[in-house]
């Protein structure tokens, strides 16, 4: 859809986050006195920060899920299987 319209359609959030950085931007922004450069920096700062700060927080918490719930489910399973092997 994006793409139709002539728009860049970025894949990856890092790759959409350093369009903030394009000279173009920086210059579109200032010229309107909507935002100063520093204050462009500081913004594009901050989202690299909370979007860091989101994959190791979600990272933590899938690491924490796999210890605490699917390996004692996964050796549980194992060791059902094992207990209805009939060793003759």
């Amino acid at each position: 859809m994006a793409a139709e319209r002539g728009l860049p359609n970025f894949k990856e959030t890092v790759a959409a986050l350093e369009q903030y950085e394009a000279p173009k931007n920086i210059e579109l922004f200032t010229a309107h006195n909507v935002l100063s450069e520093r204050e462009m920096r500081a913004r594009i700062h901050v989202h690299f920060h909370h979007y860091s700060s989101t994959v190791r927080i979600e990272g933590e918490v899938a690491l924490q899920l796999a210890k605490t719930a699917v390996l004692p489910a996964a050796i549980k399973h194992q060791q059902q299987c094992a207990k209805s092997i009939n060793v003759s």
